[in-house]
Formats: C-alpha cells, structure tokens, sequence
C-alpha cells in the first residue's frame, strides 16, 4: 500500500508535515527526507520550493518545530504558525519510493504523516 507524503505548499516554500517523531531524527535522516522529496519533485511545478521539515511536539499543545537546511532547528511563534497556515495549501504527494522503504527498515523513519494527524496538526495551529 502506497503512503502519501503531506505539505504545506506557498509562493516560495514547501513543508513537509512529519509526526512529533521528526524530533528523534539526525541531521544526516533529516537531509536523506529533504534530498528524497527533492528528486521526486524535480520536473514539477514545485521543484524551485524550498523545503523545510515541520512537527508538531505530540503534545497538542500548539508547539511546532521547523528544521530547514540553512537553518538551525527551532519552534516558530504563534504568529508564524497562523501566517503559515493562512498563507499555504495542503498538497498531497506519493511518499517517495526510498522513504517508504526506509520507513519499513528504520524505526526513525516512521515519521510520516497520516490524513487525520495531519488534520488534527493544521487545527491545533490555529491554538
């Protein structure tokens, strides 16, 4: 059964919704997602986004973590979650190939979103 991988989708950015697991993950883990979600988004209409990782603490306390290349992993604001979410769309993608094997292999890679986290994920961003 294939899985589907979920983002939040603007002008410029692309975001990819991961379980409060993501926070267990190593840099090295985070770059193998960003590079795999990359290579399948090449020759589409969204290859010039930029990509970042996005969770959530699990705790339904509102707290999100945003973990991005050429940034240093940190919780974004209130303000940037409502902005975030106002600003963008939801997108679904096939989980690429290599992920979805990961995930099967590596107990770090069951970091990927399902539709009623992801659901559950957007309303406590409004709180």
């Amino acid at each position: 059964m294939k899985s589907n991988l979920y983002v939040l989708l603007n002008e410029k950015d692309l975001y990819i919704l991961l379980t409060f697991r993501a926070r267990n993950l190593t840099h090295s883990e985070k770059i193998d997602i960003i590079l795999e979600v990359e290579r399948q988004l090449m020759g589409t209409p969204f290859e010039d986004k930029y990509l970042h990782l996005l969770w959530s603490d699990g705790m339904g306390n509102g707290k999100f973590t945003l973990w991005s290349e050429s940034k240093a992993e940190f919780e974004i604001s209130f303000e940037q979650k409502i902005s975030l979410v106002n600003s963008s769309q939801l997108e679904t993608f096939d989980l690429p190939n290599y992920l979805y094997e990961l995930r099967d292999k590596n107990p770090h890679f069951i970091v990927f979103a399902e539709k009623s986290y992801v659901d559950s994920m957007l309303k406590i961003m409004y709180f």
